[in-house]
């Protein structure tokens, strides 16, 4: 049971007890109420810079104040791209992928070729973000090709001269329970949502990069550029989720009031998460959040649901709309925001092999620390091992 009752004090009467005062006062310090102007004044001048066009917003890079113009990284960013070249020629299959995966971002418009017009502009600033691969070790066949915007040059780099913006993220927690608080459960997650998001063509040569024509290592390296703000800038998550509260503000107009509320409370980042008392309701909230979302360029996918019959809805609006993605497999668990989701159970798992981790300390913290559970489900389980490790530091 995760919310109810509880018994707490001791079991048994010995005596006198201690006589305590608990007193709790909370202050809204000076801090604060800066950080909140700052939040306020922060989402203004990027209002300002905001615009819709094709079909997308278009959202400033937030410069800090401070940026020096004249600095140049393009040594830096060269040399890096030497380095994956060597990578590139003793590794076939790695090559294959990486060429894969960011020719993938000139096929959907998220890069470009410099134009010959923007190639020596005198007023652009310019900087040269290196990239590299990361790898998921549950998805080895998926590569992502991620931009290092915190690489350094002459002890700066792009991350250091943006800000990152206030935290406009709902609360993991909050999201989890409301997830929980109803019968039909639903998850699904936005398509590449940085890469919706549009750059506006003057901060676009702030976020150029070498790379080869067709993955050719032989050939010279071209100068390319962002089109869409890029995974690895300290800012594209606030661009990102502000855009899209953007999307739910500008079209709610013939939107049920749960749909447009569910963009703003019910999305962690790009994966979304809700819960209704009734399957019509829910079946309403797929049809009218893909609808709203598409209209700023959000497309979602990987539909997931505990109801059978939602899920028999889902292939025919799929066939009428843009939902893809639609897995029908339940005798798996799925991940969603860190934990494994049995839909068919509609239950939270906690999987785990103690087996591989050696009987001392370390084996013993490593394995407690791999347990996500924000909602502390399995807290009094945990509670075990963690006395255990407790008991064995005293011990030495």
């Amino acid at each position: 049971m995760l919310l109810g009752w509880g018994v707490f004090g001791p079991t048994s009467y010995r005596g006198w007890g201690k006589r305590v005062v608990n007193h709790t006062c909370m202050r809204d310090s000076s801090k604060d109420r800066l950080r909140r102007i700052y939040d306020m004044e922060f989402a203004d001048i990027v209002e300002e810079g905001t615009y819709f066009a094709y079909d997308h917003f278009f959202v400033p890079i937030p410069w800090r104040n401070n940026v020096d113009t004249r600095k140049d990284n393009y040594e830096m960013a060269k040399c890096r791209l030497h380095s994956l070249r060597r990578k590139m020629l003793s590794d076939y299959c790695f090559h294959g992928m990486y060429t894969k995966s960011i020719e993938n971002n000139f096929t959907k418009g998220y890069a470009e070729k410099v134009p010959e017009t923007q190639r020596e502009v005198g007023n652009l600033f310019r900087w040269y973000l290196p990239h590299h691969a990361v790898i998921n070790p549950r998805k080895p066949e998926k590569l992502r090709v991620v931009f290092d915007c915190a690489a350094k040059s002459a002890g700066v780099s792009l991350n250091d001269m943006i800000y990152q913006g206030p935290d406009t993220t709902s609360e993991l927690v909050c999201i989890l329970l409301r997830f929980r608080r109803e019968a039909v459960a639903i998850t699904t997650d936005v398509e590449e949502m940085f890469m919706q998001v549009k750059m506006p063509e003057h901060d676009q040569a702030a976020l150029r990069f070498l790379w080869w024509p067709n993955g050719d290592t032989s050939s010279k390296p071209v100068e390319f550029q962002m089109t869409s703000h890029p995974f690895g800038a300290t800012s594209s998550p606030f661009c990102a989720n502000f855009a899209m509260n953007k999307t739910a503000q500008r079209f709610s107009t013939g939107y049920e009031d749960f749909v447009v509320d569910a963009v703003k409370n019910n999305f962690y980042v790009d994966d979304c998460l809700v819960s209704f008392s009734t399957c019509e309701q829910a079946k309403k909230f797929v049809v009218q959040i893909n609808e709203l979302l598409c209209k700023g360029g959000f497309k979602l996918r990987k539909w997931i649901t505990n109801s059978e019959i939602v899920k028999a809805v889902l292939p025919s609006v799929c066939d009428d709309g843009p939902l893809v993605d639609i897995p029908v497999c339940y005798n798996v668990t799925h991940r969603t925001l860190g934990l494994e989701w049995d839909p068919r159970q509609d239950v939270f798992k906690f999987c785990f092999d103690a087996t591989e981790k050696p009987m001392t300390r370390r084996g013993i913290l490593s394995v407690v620390s791999s347990l996500f559970d924000p909602l502390g489900l399995i807290a009094p389980t945990c509670l075990t091992a963690k006395l255990l490790l407790r008991k064995l530091c005293k011990a030495q």
